[in-house]
């Protein structure tokens, strides 16, 4: 998928920095979380976090106003898409079919077998697609960049709640708009009904829990230098998809489109801040750790 995008580089100029204004085309893919309570909190929390600290970060741009111009230009992707784009969709929603197809068996299996329910893989994986967590993760990485005068920290903060919006307001929209019955309801996974405010019961469809958990790793493994980090960090995500099929919330083709528009928004996410920065800022790997 096409996307134009405007981003912003830097120069050093008289021992100040200068920002100049570029658009870029990007190819990427697409997209989309949040859970029924805590959606408008969690939303309300993670703005809150934006205006709190885009002094701290403004040095770089990366605030309020940009989150702004870029949810704009988000909100426009798919006009931009070509036929390729709309393949790539067709056959992602193809391959949810097709897996919808076998998800009553895969569950029928699973609750024979369910006899580590609230074991630590489990709870961890359900704990890491948790708002907080993103929320927490993300304030962990300001204050070790404001510690470490590291930018990378800021900008990895930045892009974490960024991310997130993007893929809790996306993945709400189509729990409301499918309105897929969950697994313990006992109605099976073929019952829709479609522009549902009904609450939770019916908003199995996509996973949240899912997509947000691989939108923060995603954003931590973009920005990470170290090859087995990179893959690493997808761990606890996967636990995520698993958790929620284990504990009888999700189907397999709720954890697996969630998983899909967490990373694609994730990657998103991060290229539109990366490409032109990386070439002129400082080579530095964004660390949790904070000094004393």
């Amino acid at each position: 998928m096409e996307f134009l995008e405007s981003y912003m580089y830097f120069d050093y100029r008289d021992e100040k920095l200068v920002v100049l204004s570029k658009n870029i085309s990007l190819m990427s893919k697409r997209r989309a979380f949040m859970p029924n309570s805590t959606i408008k909190q969690t939303s309300i929390s993670m703005i809150i976090f934006l205006f709190f600290f885009q002094n701290i970060i403004a040095q770089n741009n990366l605030n309020f106003r940009q989150f702004i111009n870029e949810t704009g230009n988000f909100i426009k992707q798919p006009a931009n898409w070509e036929a390729k784009d709309w393949g790539l969709l067709g056959l992602t929603a193809a391959s949810s079919l097709l897996i919808m197809q076998f998800e009553d068996h895969v569950r029928d299996e699973i609750l024979i077998k369910r006899g580590n329910y609230n074991s630590i893989p489990v709870e961890f994986g359900r704990i890491w697609g948790e708002p907080y967590n993103t929320a927490l993760i993300s304030g962990v990485n300001v204050l070790s960049g404001i510690a470490n005068n590291n930018y990378l920290n800021k900008k990895v903060a930045f892009e974490i709640i960024q991310s997130a919006l993007y893929t809790g307001l996306v993945t709400q929209f189509l729990k409301i708009a499918f309105g897929k019955s969950r697994p313990y309801t006992g109605e099976g996974s073929s019952n829709f009904s479609p522009i549902n405010f009904s609450g939770d019961d019916n908003w199995s469809f996509i996973s949240g829990h899912t997509s947000l958990g691989f939108s923060l790793s995603t954003v931590l493994s973009e920005n990470s230098k170290n090859e087995f980090m990179k893959f690493l960090y997808y761990v606890p995500a996967i636990l995520t998809a698993y958790s929620r099929v284990y504990q009888d919330k999700h189907w397999v083709s709720d954890v697996f489109l969630g998983a899909l528009l967490g990373y694609a928004i994730g990657k998103w996410t991060v290229k539109i801040h990366d490409i032109n920065e990386k070439q002129l800022l400082p080579n530095q790997q964004f660390s949790f750790v904070i000094p004393f």
